[in-house]
């Protein structure tokens, strides 16, 4: 039927409008420009650290222990009431990953002294977050001292105790230390071993020299429009209030395509008025694209989870066995790329944060628990659209063993997801800004989001000192300027690279001798093909220098195997092995599925019996 005017009063109340309710005043004495808009472009030259080193009895680090962290790159962040866990120990024993637990004022801190004893945990107790406040009075950390900005005072003091937002203090800390990958988790979620039962793979793998130089394997969805749909749809616009001036959002649900053993199902965050319109989406005559990414086009990488994931109230307290709910996770199971036209809700239970989108990883104080991550993920893909970073889901990497929670209770919190998360993303769609610099663009958004009812005063200052902070401790934002922000999954000028498949699993083709400059293969080329095909393939995308690449057919070869991959994908890149396995072995089948996830190694699963090939 037709939509429902905002301004519509019945029984059931009034829907939120989301027009501008109130104008945003600064301080006196303060203004709407940013410390860090005049140092984007050229941060400090060796940043300080905003940190103190812990105490020895808090786990303090040796020089050593904190240059081989700021060495390694990869951080994980948690905060905890609880000791510690197999959520929080899963992740202490990654090799090659530092840890920093944000500790509350009712964590048992005593609980966390044999944790510390190693040298990649960093627990930051309610006590020496309190001394780290009164230590910084008057000092000033990356920025003159005639810009009166303290190097991250003013944001470390606004984060509340008992609070989800204390996390915020954990990036900081991990940023401060060198990081440029950043997984944010929960302490209920536990990362999944592989086949094999033993093998727990990392959520991501950085390698200094190549850093973010290399591709993700993933399918990307183009949604099928019948005729019938587009002509029902233009009659609801005509029927849709002329006073309405905000500009429609689509409402991503990923889950239907991650093969949910749940029938219509959704993550926390999706529109709750927008259901049905994603039930009716078949994936079948889904258009669904299979290829790869660069990584430093991806700002954030959702891991879902097996167990109890992250739905919202409703779905836990209206389906039987929302507690046991899983996704594919076979070896042929891929990552969804999100249509960057579109928004999907991420959270803070188990999402990889690249560089480049680390800006996004404020996590709003004056909204409940169960929004806050949920409101981070829409404000932050808004601004991702302008420098062209893009969202991915993965399989299943964790289990979520949930804490006993109100459902109720759960419901009331998450009142703003339910009431607003459709006006937010129309007012994100229709919002824009020319601003020069990215922080600036950033915190305009903010402001915007407090004038429209979304957010409380306190984060439009709290987002301020946020990106002052992050420009203190040396932290370079990505240019705003010549960024690709074509949001056209299959356009020439997208990242994303159609790449050809063996049985719906994908391969990379370096260079792209099977796919011309329209994203045609060379099947789809008119009459006379090769003609045709020549006069449009892109020859720039062809390396000037010879590529050598290794070709390896393996049965059951364990631990030959491993030593065989690591050797050769260290010596030539991952990215130019292909593997086709046919084993049966559970540590062959988890290392291979580590290699191509993780490591990024092109591997094909197949039944077939390689003996007798």
């Amino acid at each position: 039927g037709s939509p429902v005017p905002a301004d519509v009063i019945g029984s059931t109340g009034q829907r939120f409008s989301g027009q501008k309710i109130r104008t945003f005043v600064p301080p006196e004495g303060s203004s709407l420009s940013l410390v860090s808009s005049s140092l984007e472009s050229s941060p400090p030259s060796s940043s300080s650290l905003l940190f103190k080193n812990p105490s020895s009895e808090e786990g303090g680090k040796s020089s050593d222990a904190i240059s081989a962290c700021r060495d390694l790159k990869q951080w994980a962040v948690v905060t905890t009431i609880h000791e510690p866990n197999p959520s929080i120990n899963s992740v202490a024993n990654l090799r090659r990953w530092c840890l920093v637990i944000v500790g509350d004022t009712i964590t048992p801190d005593s609980a966390y002294d044999e944790l510390v004893t190693k040298d990649n945990v960093f627990y930051l107790s309610a006590s020496y977050q309190k001394e780290l406040f009164i230590n910084m009075d008057g000092k000033t950390t990356g920025v003159d001292k005639e810009q009166h900005h303290t190097g991250g005072k003013q944001f470390l003091e606004m984060m509340p105790f008992k609070s989800f937002a204390r996390k915020n203090i954990g990036y900081l800390f991990a940023i401060n230390h060198g990081a440029q990958v950043i997984y944010d988790f929960d302490d209920d979620n536990t990362l999944l071993p592989l086949e094999d039962g033993e093998t727990v793979p990392p959520p991501f793998h950085f390698d200094n020299e190549v850093g973010f130089d290399r591709t993700i394997l993933l399918k990307s969805v183009v949604e099928e429009k019948k005729k019938e749909k587009k002509k029902e749809k233009k009659k609801e616009k005509k029927k849709e209030s002329e006073a309405e001036s905000s500009t429609p959002a689509t409402a991503f649900n990923p889950y239907i395509f991650m093969r949910p053993s749940h029938d219509d199902s959704w993550p926390r965050g999706f529109p709750i008025d927008k259901l049905k319109d994603s039930f009716k989406t078949d994936v079948k005559e889904s258009k669904i694209y299979v290829g790869d990414l660069p990584l430093s086009s991806v700002g954030v990488i959702q891991s879902l989870c097996n167990g109890d994931p992250d739905t919202d109230a409703v779905f836990r307290m209206t389906r039987p066995g929302s507690t046991e709910f899983t996704f594919d996770r076979s070896t042929t199971s891929m990552s969804l790329l999100i249509p960057s036209s579109s928004y999907a809700p991420y959270n803070a239970q188990a999402t990889t944060h690249l560089y480049n989108a680390f800006w996004g990883l404020y996590l709003p104080i004056s909204v409940p628990g169960r929004v806050t991550d949920i409101w981070r993920s829409y404000i932050t893909q808004r601004i991702m659209k302008d420098i062209g970073l893009h969202v991915v889901y993965t399989p299943p990497i964790v289990h979520h063993d949930r804490s006993v929670h109100d459902y109720l209770s759960d419901f009331s919190a998450e009142g703003d997801l339910y009431e607003k998360t459709t006006k937010l993303l129309e007012f994100l769609e229709g919002w824009s800004s020319d601003a020069d610099t990215l922080s600036e663009r950033i915190y305009a958004l903010w402001v915007g989001l407090y004038e429209h009812d979304y957010l409380g005063e306190q984060d439009v200052h709290a987002a301020r000192e946020w990106l002052n902070t992050l420009v203190a401790i040396g932290y370079r934002f990505p240019d705003i300027h010549g960024a690709n922000s074509n949001s056209n999954p299959l356009s020439t000028t997208s990242p994303f690279q159609v790449q050809p498949t063996v049985k719906g699993q994908p391969y990379r083709s370096f260079p792209y001798f099977n796919v011309d400059r329209d994203g045609n293969r060379f099947s789809e080329s008119g009459q006379n093909k090769l003609q045709d095909w020549l006069s449009n393939v892109d020859w720039e995308s062809r390396p000037q220098n010879a590529v050598v690449k290794l070709i390896l057919m393996t049965m059951d070869e364990w631990p030959l195997l491993k030593s065989w991959v690591m050797y050769h994908g260290e010596l030539l890149g991952y990215e130019n092995l292909y593997i086709i396995d046919s084993s049966t072995n559970t540590h062959c089948i988890s290392f291979l599925r580590y290699a191509r996830d993780v490591l990024g190694a092109n591997v094909l699963f197949s039944d077939t019996n390689l003996n007798e090939v």
